[in-house]
């Protein structure tokens, strides 16, 4: 054995031990793996928004949410619309609008 499997053996780790703490970690790896496909989208709206609408990075990403929880959808799925040169989804414009006391 070789890597970790062969220093825990040599530690007095048993088999079952070092396949249980495997499993442990492939299902952290594929947490991580979700946790970051999940994150690039939003961040890189959020950037967008930021400087489009030239508010905070916080109150971009703040605009995001509130649009998400509005229009019940899913951030990601709302995030994945927003893009440089691209128009944003209607809700995300009303609710910026309201917010500043302007209407569309």
């Amino acid at each position: 054995m070789s890597g970790l499997a062969g220093d825990l053996a040599r530690n007095g780790v048993g088999q079952a031990e070092v396949e249980r703490q495997v499993t442990v970690l492939e299902a952290e790896v594929r947490r991580l793996r979700l946790a970051l496909g999940t994150a690039v989208p939003v961040e890189r709206a959020v950037g967008v928004l930021a400087q489009r609408f030239g508010v905070t990075y916080d109150d971009a990403r703040a605009l995001l949410e509130d649009a998400a929880d509005q229009a019940r959808r899913d951030i990601v799925a709302l995030a994945a619309e927003v893009g440089p040169g691209v128009a944003p989804p209607a809700v995300l414009d009303e609710l910026r609008s309201a917010r500043h006391g302007r209407r569309g």
